[in-house]
């Protein structure tokens, strides 16, 4: 998703279980000279024969270092549900290392880190098939038609519990807020994260932040496209401020 005279890239993170195809409608709605860098995670895809991490203290040293070798400024973060997580830590870890860090950090559809994650409900990583599967199949991030082929999930699912592991064992570590503006966006009927838990991000900035109401549930971005695509136009079009 390479543009011919850059004016700013967005680095995409994808949700648990998801891959750099969950963006290429948002890529395919942003401006021509906005280049997209959606992040491959170990464990899928062309990655597919890497082991599947399991905890966010195997993805972001690597990925900030990926970051910081191979993108220039000006530079924006955004992470979808697991991807915000993940985005938020990278952004932090570009901080601490003093690398340039992104311009602004998006969040997208996942409670602030200092909040639980599920609340008091049991972890989702444990659950047996056949619950897990219906969990997904509330949650709408994947079609009816994947979620009924046997074969296919058999060979998602070990990505899709390694990521919710990552999630669910992650403990938050009090930092200062970061420098940088924060955008963040919820889905009106999201089941899993309340509108409240994605707003509570506004503690983690020194910057600006805005909070996106965009209509559908926890995977909106497939049903809003046109107002995310929007707004994410609209944040990036100075050259991300």
């Amino acid at each position: 998703m390479r543009a011919a005279n850059v004016r700013a890239r967005l680095i995409a993170v994808p949700s648990a279980g998801g891959t750099p195809s969950m963006y290429r409608s948002l890529a395919d709605r942003l401006a021509p000279d906005v280049e997209v860098w959606a992040v491959q995670l170990p464990g899928r895809e062309r990655r597919f024969g890497e082991p599947v991490p399991e905890s966010l203290a195997e993805i972001v040293p690597a990925l900030a270092t990926a970051i910081g070798d191979t993108i220039e400024p000006p530079f924006a973060i955004l992470g979808h549900s697991m991807g915000a997580l993940i985005a938020y830590e990278v952004a932090r870890r570009l901080c601490d290392l003093g690398e340039p860090p992104p311009q602004r950090l998006l969040v997208s559809a996942f409670p602030a880190p200092h909040l639980p994650l599920w609340s008091a409900q049991a972890p989702r990583h444990t659950l047996p098939d056949e619950e897990l599967l219906r969990w997904l199949a509330a949650a709408g991030g994947m079609p009816a038609e994947a979620l009924a082929d046997r074969e296919l999930m058999a060979l998602l699912l070990p990505s899709i519990r390694g990521d919710l592991r990552a999630c669910e064992s992650y403990a938050y570590r009090p930092a200062p807020p970061l420098p940088m503006p924060v955008t963040a966006f919820a889905g009106s009927d999201d089941a899993l994260v309340p509108v409240e838990h994605v707003a509570a991000w506004d503690r983690h900035t020194d910057g600006d932040f805005d909070l996106n109401v965009l209509p559908g549930g926890h995977f909106y971005l497939h049903t809003a496209e046109h107002a995310l695509a929007s707004r994410v136009r609209d944040v990036l079009a100075p050259g991300i401020p």
